[in-house]
């Protein structure tokens, strides 16, 4: 804001006759008779009736006007003849500050806050001045300032918040944007920051709320809704996340962006045609939106519909602007068909300043796509770094591996305490005791998930978090930590196992059939609950070589969250490896748990033989649906993990020992390993 001065004449060394000419202008421009002011101002200094209101209002016009040399004049002029009013300095320091010379703008307006250390205005200027610096830290200072002389200051509120957020200050930026928000309820830009702050602090049923918020001042605002969805995308209520793209769909219905994440949310949700379509209605509205054909192709190549990949890069080859993305793919293509030498070929000639330029998710795909072709044609120290920067997701930034690990030994300290159960016969399903297949990322729960799924009698239900509801229901509805577990009520156990038993049919998609797999392999961590809700459950516990597990892991680009945050380095995969192993070893030591460990190695090397003591824990017998397990992957689509191209391939050795290509990276990681590799018996 540009200050002026004045409605009142009370200077004494005015004649009468100035005073009057003096109130008739300041009359003028409250009135907002701009040009009359003006003119008015001009004759009182022609005049030599000097007078700061005068100069500083006169300046003001002009500098309103973008006139800043006369702005300039008439400020300096004021301050040359009256060097103690503190009001010319600030708006000249104003001046300085929007034509970018920001060490002037500091001069001018410190000499205001000198004269007149209360002046509010001079301080947001200030604080202005220090934020396009990028000086933060200062920009702080100033603000707390701000607030001191008016705690009720929207903009000082507002930008402290701000401010603060960028500091990484996210809590107490929380304080002053809620104040903000407290000053003006209808400022969209303080729930927007808010939001953001929310989504870095995790606090994601919060930042869902606020976008609400957003929604109910903007209910016309398509970008309103995207961003809600994005964020219900990241919490993994997709059905929340259609109902809000579709209502920006409705708003702006030929924005080809909103039908893609629309369709990647179909995708998602297994509903392969519907996303196919939406796919293709993007293309319709935007033929040359690149990220549209990138997501066409990744559908098909993620549900294992190869024909239709190959007809499509077929079809669009000719499209020069998805040069690079019709590379990336066909050499993809090439690899899934074991062609690795035409693989490298087509992936070498993908523009280096493409990569550079391409959305994170189709850089992360690049790198990861190119590092297992690099290491196929055994180039391991290439692949090595190329799984690097697959690893090199923005969303990691959001994600804080502490907490995963602070969920691990939560759920341990309940094993101290005795548990309470209820009889299972007082469940209203047939289905009392589901199995869960559990173990560490990458050890092979995909395949024998694969495998089992292929039984007649047996469906899997692949990595749905619906423990991750029930530990909702416990802090939100219950009001325990997950720590306190052990003091869950008979009443409450009982509404737990039902809620599960309700979730896990619903997401059955084989009806009738006599077992249920509970397949999700970090819930090793949640047996402490598992045993507490069903003690009679089978458990089947995946492993395979430590080392080969975390190098799997690190070559994997996962979906960025705070436990896959442990899996970026092959150093701290090994750590939270070691942890969920001694965890492991806790849990069957404390907890009463009926299990079987399934090795990897033993699956691969005597398939039939393993297949079987695996059924024979679960009292099946054999089906030959087993044998035909990779029929069985490749009518699933779409398959919720990495392993999604490799489990409708036939048994293959080169996962055993793979690790020993790239020995010399696992420097440090040999005390969290080497005792597991003993444990195991590798």
């Amino acid at each position: 804001m540009i200050k002026g001065f004045g409605n009142q004449v009370n200077n004494s060394k005015n004649n009468n006759t100035a005073d009057k000419l003096i109130l008739r202008a300041f009359n003028f421009h409250n009135e907002g008779n701009i040009e009359e002011a003006k003119k008015l101002y001009n004759l009182i200094i022609k005049k030599k009736l000097w007078d700061p209101r005068v100069l500083t209002n006169l300046g003001v016009i002009y500098q309103q006007n973008r006139d800043y040399k006369n702005a300039e004049m008439a400020y300096k002029e004021s301050i040359s003849r009256f060097p103690n009013f503190s009001l010319p300095y600030s708006n000249l320091g104003k001046i300085y500050l929007e034509k970018g010379s920001y060490h002037l703008a500091k001069i001018y307006l410190k000499k205001s806050i000198e004269l007149n250390p209360k002046f509010l205005t001079a301080y947001k200027n200030l604080a202005n001045t220090y934020i396009n610096e990028e000086k933060l830290l200062d920009a702080e200072i100033i603000l707390y300032k701000c607030i001191e002389i008016n705690p009720k200051d929207f903009n000082s509120n507002l930008n402290l918040g701000c401010v603060l957020q960028n500091l990484g200050k996210l809590n107490e930026s929380t304080i002053f944007l809620k104040n903000a928000i407290k000053i003006n309820p209808k400022s969209t830009i303080s729930y927007k920051n808010l939001a953001i702050v929310f989504e870095k602090l995790n606090k994601l049923s919060e930042a869902i709320q606020t976008y609400k918020n957003i929604i109910s001042i903007e209910p016309n605002i398509s970008t309103n809704y995207i961003n809600l969805t994005k964020i219900l995308i990241s919490k993994g209520d997709l059905v929340g996340a259609q109902k809000y793209i579709k209502e920006a769909i409705k708003i702006e219905p030929f924005s080809a962006s909103s039908y893609t994440i629309l369709g990647s949310i179909q995708m998602d949700l297994d509903k392969f045609d519907e996303a196919e379509k939406l796919f293709y209605k993007s293309i319709e509205l935007d033929e040359k939106y690149s990220f549209a054909y990138f997501s066409i192709l990744g559908l098909y190549e993620k549900a294992n519909q190869i024909q239709k990949l190959e007809s499509s890069l077929r079809d669009y080859e000719n499209k020069e602007f998805i040069k690079n993305e019709l590379l990336l793919y066909n050499s993809r293509l090439k690899f899934r068909l074991k062609n690795y030498q035409s693989a490298k070929k087509l992936i070498d000639e993908i523009d280096e300043k493409w990569i550079e330029k391409i959305e994170p998710i189709i850089k992360i795909q690049y790198w990861s796509f190119r590092a297992f072709i690099e290491e196929k044609m055994k180039n391991f120290d290439i692949a090595y770094d190329c799984f690097l920067k697959s690893q090199a997701n923005p969303k990691y930034k959001d994600c804080d591996p502490k907490v995963f690990q602070n969920y691990i030994h939560l759920y341990r300290e309940n094993i101290d305490f005795k548990n309470n159960h209820i009889k299972e016969n007082e469940l209203s399903t047939k289905y009392k005791n589901p199995v869960f297949l559990i173990g560490f990322p990458r050890s092979g729960t995909t395949l024998l998930d694969t495998v089992l799924r292929s039984h007649k009698d047996v469906d899997v239900i692949e990595e749905m978090p619906i423990i991750n509801s029930l530990e909702k229901i416990i802090k939100e509805k219950f009001h325990y930590s997950l720590n306190e577990i052990y003091k869950l009520t008979n009443k409450e156990i009982n509404f737990l196992r039902q809620h599960y038993l309700d979730k896990l049919v619903r997401y059955s998609a084989k009806k009738n059939v006599d077992l249920l797999i509970d397949k999700f392999p970090f819930q090793t961590v949640c047996l402490p609950l598992i045993n507490l809700l069903f003690p009679s459950a089978k458990i089947i516990f995946t492993h395979r070589h430590p080392y080969d597990t975390v190098l799997s892991c690190f070559q994997q680009a996962f979906e960025p969250n705070n436990a896959m945050s442990n899996l970026t380095s092959l150093k701290s995969s090994a750590k939270i490896y070691d942890l969920t192993m001694n965890m492991w070893i806790d849990y069957k030591k404390n907890l009463d748990i009926d299990y079987f460990e399934s090795k990897y190695e033993s699956l691969i090397d005597s398939f039939d033989e393993h297949v079987l003591k695996v059924l024979e824990f679960l009292n099946l017998q054999w089906d030959e649906n087993i044998k035909g397990y990779r029929q069985t992957a490749l009518k699933r689509g779409k398959i919720n993990t990495p392993s999604s191209a490799q489990v409708v391939q036939p048994i293959y050795q080169t996962s055993i020992k793979k690790w020993q290509n790239y020995k010399k990276y696992f420097v440090g990681c040999n005390e969290n390993l080497d005792k597991w590799v003993s444990y195991f018996n590798y």
